[in-house]
C-alpha cells in the first residue's frame, strides 16, 4: 500500500489557510494570512494527490449523494473509520469511541483509513497518514476527546465564551466546545478535535484555533 506522506516541511509552508465552503460566524478566519482551505494540507493537490479536476473539497464533502449518517449532515464523501479505538481513560471515567465530527477527523488521521477513500468508486483509497500525523487506533496517550467540559468549579470561567465564540474576527476566543453526533456545533459542551483545532484554517499552523505560544491556548480550558 502506498504511503500518503506529508512532510514537515510541506506542512510549514502552508500555513495559510481560512474556510472552504461553509459560512458563518468562526468559519472565515485570515489572522493576516490568506483565506481558504485551499492553501492549506487538507487540499489534497498540494500533497501530491491530483483529485478529480484538482478539487478542493471533494476529499470530504460532495453537493449530492452525501453520506447523511454523519455529523450534522456535512455533506460528507469521506469513508468514515470502522476502527475501535483505545480511549483516553480520565481520573473519573473511561470515555468513549470517538464519536461526531471527532470521528470524521479520524477517518483519516487513524492511519487506517486511507485519505483517498472518497467519492465512492472514484478513487482507489490507498493512500495512508503516517508519522506524527497519524494517531493510531490507541488513543489512550492523546487529549481526551468526547469529555463534557465542567459547567462549575475552576474551568468554567471561560465557558460561556466558549459556547458563544469560538474561532471569531480576531481569535480572541479561540478553542470552542463543539456538539456530539447531531445537533448544532456550537455550544453543546464537548471537547473534541475541534475545539483546538479548526478543519478549514490552518492560518496558525497545526490548524490550531488560536496560538498556543505561552500556553495561551491550553490556559483557555485549563484555568486553575
Amino acid at each position: 500500500m502506498k504511503l500518503f506522506r506529508i512532510t514537515l516541511s510541506v506542512a510549514t509552508a502552508l500555513l495559510i489557510s481560512g474556510s472552504a465552503w461553509a459560512g458563518g460566524p468562526g468559519e472565515i478566519g485570515t489572522y493576516g494570512g490568506i483565506p481558504g482551505v485551499a492553501n492549506s494540507p487538507h487540499n489534497l493537490n498540494n500533497a501530491g494527490f491530483a483529485t478529480p479536476d484538482t478539487q478542493v473539497c471533494v476529499s470530504c464533502h460532495t453537493p449530492h449523494a452525501a453520506n447523511g449518517s454523519n455529523w450534522q449532515f456535512a455533506l460528507w464523501n469521506h469513508d468514515t473509520t470502522l476502527q475501535t479505538f483505545i480511549p483516553y481513560e480520565t481520573k473519573h471515567e473511561v470515555l468513549g469511541q470517538p464519536t461526531g465530527s471527532s470521528k470524521m477527523c479520524m477517518s483519516c488521521h487513524d492511519g487506517v483509513t486511507a485519505v483517498d477513500a472518497f467519492n465512492g468508486a472514484t478513487t482507489g483509497g490507498t493512500s495512508l497518514l503516517t508519522g506524527t500525523l497519524a494517531l493510531g487506533t490507541d488513543l489512550s496517550d492523546d487529549h481526551p476527546i468526547g469529555v463534557l467540559y465542567p459547567t462549575s468549579g475552576a474551568y468554567s470561567q471561560d465557558y460561556v465564551a466558549m459556547k458563544s465564540g469560538g474561532l471569531n474576527a480576531t481569535g480572541t476566543n479561540g478553542v470552542q466546545l463543539i456538539g456530539g453526533t447531531s445537533g448544532s456545533e456550537i455550544g453543546t459542551g464537548t471537547v473534541e478535535c475541534r475545539s483546538c483545532h479548526h478543519s478549514h484554517n490552518n492560518t496558525l499552523g497545526n490548524f490550531l484555533r488560536t496560538s498556543n505560544t505561552g500556553s495561551a491556548l491550553c490556559a483557555k480550558c485549563h484555568t486553575k
